[in-house]
């Protein structure tokens, strides 16, 4: 359990905690994080700062992943599916606050569609 643990990062300050919190699941599993983001824009300076925070943590194997699209919770879920992962780690708001106003937000779509355990961090 905990082997393949993945994180979704947005650039938000929710999303940054969630990932320091998956980190130290990970050092403690000895799993691989699996750090997504969902973007149409900005997803590879994302990307970049997962890896930059990751730098500086020993004994963390990461992958990178980046999916384009508008619909974040989707893509989360196929993308835990495809990569066979155990756990979901997030943050409670993302920078999505009128989507997450007419369509409901990330964390809530996740905790009702998951079919694997979710780690919401405020």
């Amino acid at each position: 359990m905990l082997k393949r643990i993945l994180v979704a990062v947005d650039g938000s300050a929710s999303s940054w905690r969630a990932l320091e919190y998956a980190c130290g699941l990970a050092v403690l599993s000895k799993g691989t994080l699996i750090i997504l983001t969902v973007q149409e824009d900005n997803g590879q300076d994302i990307l970049g700062q997962s890896h930059a925070i990751l730098d500086g943590q020993e004994g963390i194997e990461a992958e990178y992943v980046l999916e384009n699209g508008s619909h974040p919770a989707s893509k989360i879920l196929e993308v835990e599916k495809r990569e066979r992962c155990d756990t979901l780690v997030t943050g409670t708001r993302g920078l999505g606050t009128v989507e997450a106003m007419l369509r409901g937000s990330v964390s809530q779509t996740l905790m009702e569609e998951a079919d694997v355990p979710l780690i919401v961090v405020k």
